[in-house]
């Protein structure tokens, strides 16, 4: 009996840990934690990104950890993209909300104060050839330095076709 369930707790583990691990979506998640929860408009963070597959459509997501210190409801980020060889491909400038304007309650999810906020960027964008690329991304508020911001994430998945 007691070998039973050890076995069995042993196929448990390993299909749950199967499912887990089988995001096939996920291309890249990578998060920069930034000095003093603060962001500097000269601090660059830089993002390489790897695509193996040019021939089927993205989604670009940016991740930003912050808390009830940040001063406004709302963030710009400036985001360049180039390729392996230093080529400029494309520039967006890009608002979000990180707080519900009339109310002030937070977006995204965490423990006490401090939340991670997944934005959706593009949700069908094509890389023009598999490589190389470099995201770099800047805070645009038009302040030198903007507090209650940790971190700052970018994160690439495959656009999953429902069938």
């Amino acid at each position: 009996m007691h070998r039973k369930l050890i076995f069995f707790g042993f196929v448990l583990l390993l299909l749950t840990g199967g499912l887990i691990s089988c995001d096939t979506s996920k291309v890249y998640d990578s998060m920069q934690d930034l000095d003093s929860n603060a962001w500097n408009e000269k601090k660059e963070l830089v993002f390489p990104v790897t695509i193996k597959d040019a021939s089927v459509p993205y989604k670009l997501f940016y991740t930003v950890r912050y808390n009830n210190n940040y001063p406004y409801y709302n963030l710009y980020i400036n985001r360049v993209m180039e390729d392996s060889s230093g080529k400029f491909l494309n520039k967006k400038l890009q608002g979000m909300d990180l707080f519900k304007a009339n109310t002030g309650v937070p977006f995204g999810a965490g423990m006490g104060s401090e939340k991670d906020y997944v934005i959706l960027s593009e949700d069908n964008y094509r890389f023009p050839y598999p490589g190389k690329y470099t995201i770099r991304l800047k805070q645009y508020m038009r302040q030198e330095t903007v507090g209650g911001i940790s971190a700052i994430g970018f994160k690439v998945e495959k656009v999953v076709s429902e069938k």
